[in-house]
């Protein structure tokens, strides 16, 4: 398991303080899914388990070029592309992902 970074930045428009820090996780070479980002005086996720899902679905789940969707990315866009369900374990969660054909 990988252990959590965690960056709080002062506003949640603190673009600066983000783009400083991001820089310096990349440089050290943290993955995104190990990065916790908060505002000052909030305990909660900036990005919240939808992104912290996707990161985690493009680092350790996906294929090269395969394009795999939460369920939560897949009801925002059903129209816009054809996907089949397959099933996934993550950090020990059963979850519904979708393969986008």
């Amino acid at each position: 398991m990988i252990d959590a970074h965690r960056v709080t930045l002062s506003a949640p428009d603190d673009f600066e303080g983000w783009r400083d820090s991001a820089r310096d996780l990349a440089e050290a070479g943290v993955p995104a899914s190990a990065v916790v980002w908060q505002v000052e005086g909030d305990d909660a996720d900036l990005f919240g388990s939808e992104m912290n899902i996707a990161s985690k679905l493009g680092e350790d789940v996906a294929a090269r070029g395969e394009i795999l969707l939460s369920s939560g990315a897949r009801e925002r866009i059903a129209a816009e592309f054809e996907a089949t369900e397959i099933p996934v374990q993550l950090s020990g969660l059963a979850l519904k992902v979708y393969r986008c054909t």
